[in-house]
């Protein structure tokens, strides 16, 4: 694992990369398109842009490249490797996630097929649940035990490539743009925001024009504050504060994407153990990634074997399934 790990390392820093220039130019156009394009014709563009666009490119390369992997995802791989065994509660659910993934079946449909291999990142949901069981201890069998069992759920591949460093390279992108997103986010609150506020002084209009000459002082006073709390929000929609929210996001970008590195101690089941001298025991190393939604997927990258007529069998289930609920 580590040999493998220096070997990256050195194909990774051997390998010519574009001009950086060049990549924090795609990348300003990359998040200037989805926020708001109109951001090109302002005249601190793209001077302000380029050092914080720069550090969130340079921050999600560094989490791409720490995602480990690639592990090898086959249904012989599953009796031998702990690790796998962990992720799959069966071949037969290692199949179908393979199988059933949107992702895998676009790649599949791209001119000259999928190839022989593919790698992805894949993404799941690490549960804990209580379960009982047996435990031996010695000569003594203790049965309904309390135990905490590990399991994962939801597995969802994205961003298959032919290649690691392609697949690496995609991943890079998606994290950016989940950055992107949150300044999208921020834009989309403020949106909000005025339209409540226009929808109250339309409301608050509405009674003050049918309002006697008792209550109309009062609700005068509201409208008034009101209109100064919308033109604020108003200056608020300039053009010129998405920078700010730009440099808030891209500057500090730990605070919306990060790794956490998680080692759990599982038996063959799943059963959470305290036990080092345990040799049915092993010491397993997950990955989190914290992002904008806010939950934890655990994440590896991984390397698999496309098998196309199993992917086209699925294709063909799924869509018999549709016209079934028709």
């Amino acid at each position: 694992m580590v040999n493998g790990l220096f070997s990256r390392l050195i194909e990774h820093a051997r390998r010519p990369a574009p001009p950086e220039s060049e990549l924090v130019r795609e990348a300003m156009e990359r998040a200037v398109q989805r926020v708001e394009p109109r951001l090109r014709q302002g005249g601190d563009y793209p001077r302000r842009y380029r050092r914080p666009v720069a550090r969130a490119l340079e921050y999600v390369q560094d989490l791409a490249r720490a995602i480990p992997g690639p592990v090898e995802v086959s249904p012989e791989l599953y009796g031998r490797d702990p690790f796998i065994h962990a992720l799959f509660g069966s071949p037969e659910q290692m199949q179908h996630a393979l199988c059933m993934s949107h992702a895998m079946h676009e790649y599949a449909r791209r001119p000259g097929g999928p190839g022989t291999e593919a790698y992805a990142l894949m993404g799941m949901r690490r549960r804990e649940k209580t379960a009982f069981g047996m435990e031996v201890a010695g000569d003594v069998i203790r049965r309904e035990v309390a135990q905490r069992v590990v399991c994962f759920t939801d597995h969802t591949l994205s961003g298959p490539a032919p290649t690691e460093a392609e697949a690496r390279r995609l991943l890079t992108w998606n994290l950016y743009d989940s950055l992107v997103e949150r300044v999208v986010e921020r834009l989309a609150a403020r949106q909000r925001a005025r339209q409540e506020l226009q929808k109250e002084k339309d409301y608050l209009s509405a009674q003050l024009r049918s309002a006697d000459a008792d209550r109309r002082p009062a609700l005068q006073k509201r409208l008034d504050a009101l209109l100064a709390d919308l033109a604020r929000a108003h200056a608020d929609l300039d053009l010129r504060h998405l920078a700010g929210d730009f440099e808030d996001v891209f500057l500090n970008p730990e605070r919306h994407l990060s790794l956490e590195r998680v080692t759990l101690r599982l038996d063959g089941m799943g059963v959470l153990r305290a036990d080092e001298a345990d040799a049915n025991t092993h010491a397993l190393d997950f990955t989190d990634l914290h992002g904008r939604d806010r939950r934890r997927w655990t994440v590896v990258m991984v390397r698999c074997h496309p098998r196309p007529e199993l992917l086209d069998m699925a294709d063909r289930l799924h869509q018999a399934g549709r016209w079934l609920q028709l």
